[in-house]
């Protein structure tokens, strides 16, 4: 997981976002990979790593199934404390968060 998100984060400083957007010539690419980051998160119930693969998401329609995904595997996991405190965490910056924006 860690070379995952290693890779995803340097694609994330390489290339402008212009490129990795819904329209961008690499949003293919970058989607599949922060799938493959997501569910290996998800795997291995990594919770905060997983959430970022979601938000990140150029795909709509991708961060929010990921994100049901991942509101249920926490819950069915026990780490409901866990998803409120996130929740918590990205609710006081909410109108600036990727995620939020982009629904």
């Amino acid at each position: 997981v860690d070379h995952l998100f290693n890779a995803v984060q340097e694609v994330f400083e390489f290339y402008p976002p212009t490129a990795l957007d819904t329209r961008g010539e690499f949003a293919k690419e970058y989607s599949s990979l922060l799938s493959l980051l997501f569910y290996k998160s998800m795997e291995t119930e990594d919770w905060d790593r997983a959430l970022f693969a979601c938000t990140k998401d150029p795909s709509r329609k991708v961060r929010l199934d990921h994100l049901k995904r991942l509101v249920i595997d926490m819950v069915d996991s026990g780490a409901l404390s866990k998803l409120l405190m996130m929740c918590s965490s990205h609710g006081e910056e909410r109108e600036q968060h990727d995620f939020v924006r982009g629904m």
